[in-house]
């Protein structure tokens, strides 16, 4: 190309591997992108008409006459695939636990994540025994025709995914529960070692 006659900046990172204090190897990587944006030598941007990204979806359910809150993230497809129910932590929050459900989304696997009982917007009481029920009532609500029907969920192919408290709900659960034939428990909490918490430290029961 043609001299343009202009100035630029140009950044770059540099990286250096040692070994027995001297440099052995050198990476350097340039941002030639923004040097030609400078230049005005921008490449041509490819349009492709490419179909809408899903979005999450608010939904509500009942347990045991109770309304529960969540967020469906439905991947994009129109044949049943597989769906992961996501639970959070204490208190965890009214999103997805670690951003799992957009992930999810994004990688082509349905996802619910909803608050138990006496949590966030749910209604209701919280303890964990109420909360082991809600997981029932997220299933229940997943395999449900008319919901597997609208967002694509393969009703044998349900898996169960918790982190933290949500860890051991998933555990829990999945163990009275034979159609779950898969679960992941991240940083499961102790809950043998919650109780004797609870029972022996005044202010951590106050906060529960």
């Amino acid at each position: 190309f043609p001299a343009t006659g202009r100035v630029v900046d140009s950044e770059f990172a540099g990286y250096h591997r040692l070994e027995s204090g001297k440099i052995v190897e050198t990476w350097v990587t340039w941002d030639n992108l923004a040097m030609f944006h400078q230049l005005g030598l921008d490449p041509p941007v490819a349009r492709t008409s490419e179909p809408e990204s899903p979005v999450p979806v608010p939904v509500t359910f009942d347990s045991h006459g109770c309304t529960l809150h969540g967020v469906f993230y439905p991947a994009a497809t129109d044949a049943p695939i597989a769906t992961v129910l996501l639970l959070h932590g204490y208190p965890g929050n009214d999103r997805e636990p670690l951003g799992l459900g957009s992930r999810m989304m994004q990688e082509g696997i349905n996802a619910l994540a909803f608050n138990y009982r006496g949590t966030w917007a749910s209604e209701g009481s919280f303890r964990p025994d109420i909360a082991l029920a809600d997981v029932a009532s997220a299933i229940a609500y997943l395999s449900s025709p008319d919901v597997a029907e609208r967002y694509a969920i393969d009703t044998d192919n349900l898996i169960v995914v918790g982190y933290s408290f949500g860890g051991n709900m998933a555990l829990m659960y999945s163990s009275q529960d034979a159609p779950i034939k898969r679960v992941v428990a991240i940083a499961g909490v102790n809950l043998r070692e919650l109780a004797r918490t609870l029972e022996v430290n005044e202010e951590f029961r106050s906060s529960w």
